[in-house]
């Protein structure tokens, strides 16, 4: 137990002081897609979860204040952001008595779920007349302190494995997401819970006794949470089925009730797309014709699998998705340099080799571990496929990265080798080299905001 409480604390520190450098270091709306998500948590707080309805005037021109228009944007080493421009934003007023009807973004196709804690702060800031920029950073700070609380959770769940997430949780990418106002951060935070409860009941394994149920109901809600996060990460609830079935043997109506646990998130993920029905389409780029694609995926299949095979498996697509996966930081245009994300892939070797002797995947556990990462790459690259592509491009456009990093316990603990490769170290040694990495990389990282932004 110490070495437990030890992980979840050196995290919780570490999360809430980096985060909130993040948090005051990148200026508004520099961070991926911020102004949709500020839009969407305005849109939840006044009552529409889809369909058109009406925000305040003064979030409305708020976000049209905060976009950034340009082709080559990821090429541009700056952004500058200035004392004027601080100014511009501060003084727009919510104006909620000029309502503009909103029918959503590419922001819509999430639920509510992962903005909750936000909703919360947002719905008070608009009863109180708060300020565009003010409900902002109060989205910031509530998904930053609700992201690092799920974590925690999921860390004195996860056992065994608790470094090895924290680890991955204080990846640059992933520290600076969870401390701007996105999506990502709970939908995160859920994929890694999935993971530990799929851990813990796993170590009940084919026992009588201990809370068996509980573990059912935790990995149930979980799945679904992931479900309603982002309907791509569904396929990992297959990881759950050797656990599920393991528990559940012998029990009666054990089958069933297995079948029913590991079916229900894909129920809930498919209830809530039928339920976004023609307005999951809304925000799709210009550029695109989900229509033509679909036809051209289910006319000439091939063609998708070209694009699949260039964006995931060609040297430039590993190359660029493995820094975009550690570090890639405001609009994506700000790049980890190299030495420092080799330094954090390395760090993920050294954690997977110094899992303890009591993680031993079976094949079957390797396997559909892996298959449930491969599903999510899969439906996430069909949908970028069909809604941001270009038609007739030779790659995937709109794929990131980042997309990776709740799939990306998953296939670690896939790829865990043998007990006979991996070696004992002392958690002190594992806290010690994990501190040193992701200090080092995220303390550049916010130089390097800074000086893309504020000082440019």
């Amino acid at each position: 137990m110490p070495r437990l409480q030890r992980a979840d604390r050196v995290f919780a520190i570490v999360a809430i002081v980096l985060g909130l450098l993040y948090a005051v270091a990148t200026p508004p709306m520099r961070a991926p897609d911020e102004r949709h998500h500020v839009r969407r948590l305005v849109q939840i707080a006044s009552g529409g979860i889809a369909g058109q309805v009406p925000i305040p005037g003064g979030v409305h021109d708020f976000a049209r204040a905060g976009k950034i228009s340009s082709r080559n944007l990821r090429r541009q080493p700056t952004l500058p952001f200035s004392r004027d421009d601080w100014r511009a934003l501060a003084a727009i007023e919510l104006e909620a008595e000029r309502p503009v009807a909103f029918a959503g973004d590419r922001s819509l196709a999430y639920s509510p779920l992962p903005y909750l804690p936000a909703v919360a702060t947002t719905v008070v800031g608009l009863r109180q007349g708060a300020r565009p920029l003010v409900l902002l950073y109060a989205a910031r700070a509530t998904l930053l302190v609700a992201g690092v609380l799920c974590l925690v959770w999921a860390l004195r769940l996860a056992g065994d494995a608790q470094w090895l997430l924290c680890g991955i949780a204080l990846l640059p990418t992933v520290t600076f997401l969870r401390s701007c106002v996105s999506a990502d951060t709970l939908t995160t935070a859920f994929a890694f819970v999935l993971f530990a409860a799929i851990l813990r009941l796993r170590d009940h394994d084919g026992a009588r006794d201990g809370p068996a149920w509980s573990d059912l109901l935790l990995l149930s809600a979980a799945g679904v949470s992931v479900a309603l996060a982002k309907v791509a990460y569904v396929p990992l609830t297959l990881a759950a089925a050797p656990a599920v079935f393991g528990r559940l043997r012998g029990r009666r109506h054990g089958r069933a009730g297995a079948v029913a646990v590991v079916v229900l998130p894909w129920v809930v993920g498919a209830a809530w797309l039928a339920l976004l029905g023609e307005d999951f389409a809304t925000g799709d780029l210009h550029r695109a014709s989900p229509d033509t694609q679909l036809a051209l995926l289910v006319q000439h299949p091939a063609t998708f699998v070209q694009a699949f095979a260039q964006t995931w498996l060609s040297p430039d697509g590993i190359g660029s998705l493995t820094r975009s996966l550690v570090g890639r930081f405001l609009l994506l245009n700000l790049r980890l340099p190299w030495p420092l994300v080799l330094a954090c892939l390395a760090l993920l070797g050294f954690l997977v080799l110094t899992l303890p002797a009591t993680i031993a995947p079976r094949p079957a556990e390797r396997a559909l571990f892996l298959l449930g990462a491969l599903g999510c790459i899969v439906l996430m690259s069909v949908g970028a496929y069909l809604k941001w592509t270009s038609v007739g491009n030779d790659s995937i456009q709109g794929i990131q990265g980042r997309y990776l990093v709740p799939c990306l316990p998953f296939v670690l603990y896939a790829l865990t080798p043998p007990r006979r490769w991996r070696r004992a170290v002392s958690p002190r040694v594992v806290a010690a080299v994990l501190l040193v990495v992701a200090v080092t990389s995220n303390l550049w990282a916010l130089v390097a905001i800074v000086r893309a932004t504020w000082a440019a």
